[in-house]
């Protein structure tokens, strides 16, 4: 990704009425996304939408966030730092008790414990790579899961149930907490990039971050058509005891115009398939997207 590109799209959708969302055929979109899904393996859900109308499967169904609740999160640390209740630059206290995630990303801090990190680094490392020490240090600093989710409610933004930290101990019952609708961070994105959810500064900070996102290249990026550009947020977990067998990735997909943008949640939870088909399916929704903006 061209940092260049991301940030003049940031500029631009940050910049009153200079920013206008893509076209999007929802009656092409959706015909193409039943006919992914009969070639799916599991529970699929995805909301594609264009600020104006929206294309769906199984949008408002629950699905595990996994790592991807890290984006709510990230509104919730720098709604914080908006109002001044922390700062960028503040020293943060590592959690550095590792529980086991059932799969998904393992913290990758070596500091020892009680070592400190500043807000603004372990937020990068959150989004960037996937980091669930920073985020339940960012958690705990907010005052636990109930705060991002009080900060969800108060903007507006339902679908949501984030009421863990990201390595909490769990059964796997756990499908129940750390939830959210296709619907529900389609919303989040629109927004997000639309700047109703954060000061200019954070909302360029958080889509900035997004754009360094290196997890999972062969998902919504490897189905990017050619010239758009994206900035995102993927995941991976568990919904059984077999392994692996869910895989989201969520994201802003910017038109080669640099000025017109959909956004796009694809989940895919207690699937069969191998890790590579899941990228695949993830890879060909960005395929028809493109198809079917105008």
């Amino acid at each position: 990704m061209r940092l260049s590109s991301v940030l003049l799209f940031i500029w631009l959708n940050l910049t009153p009425d200079l920013a206008f969302a893509a076209s999007l055929n929802t009656i092409c979109l959706n015909t193409q996304l039943t006919i992914l899904e009969t070639h799916a393996s599991g529970r699929i859900g995805i909301c594609v939408s264009d600020g104006q109308k929206a294309a769906s499967l199984n949008g408002g169904q629950r699905f595990p966030l996994y790592d991807v609740v890290e984006l709510p999160v990230a509104v919730a640390v720098l709604d914080a730092v908006d109002r001044g209740q922390i700062h960028l630059d503040d020293l943060v206290a590592l959690q550095a008790d590792d529980h086991g995630t059932s799969g998904q990303a393992q913290a990758k801090s070596t500091e020892p414990k009680g070592s400190k990190s500043t807000t603004q680094d372990l937020l990068v490392r959150m989004i960037a790579d996937n980091d669930s020490t920073a985020t339940d240090s960012l958690i705990t600093a907010l005052g636990g899961p109930p705060a991002v989710q009080s900060l969800l409610i108060k903007k507006g933004i339902r679908g949501f149930n984030i009421d863990r930290n990201e390595r909490a101990p769990r059964s796997f019952s756990f499908q129940n907490h750390n939830t959210g609708t296709p619907i529900a961070v389609a919303n989040l994105l629109q927004w997000l990039v639309n700047g109703w959810l954060l000061s200019p500064r954070s909302s360029a900070l958080l889509l900035e971050t997004m754009g360094k996102t290196r997890a999972f290249p062969d998902r919504l990026k490897a189905g990017l058509p050619t010239g758009w550009l994206l900035v995102h947020k993927s995941g991976s977990g568990n919904t059984a005891k077999a392994g692996p067998d869910a895989a989201s990735d969520v994201g802003i997909l910017m038109a080669p115009d640099a000025r017109s943008f959909v956004v796009a949640a694809v989940f895919i939870s207690h699937s069969q398939a191998t890790d590579q088909d899941r990228a695949a399916l993830i890879a060909n929704v960005a395929r028809a997207i493109g198809s079917c903006c105008q």
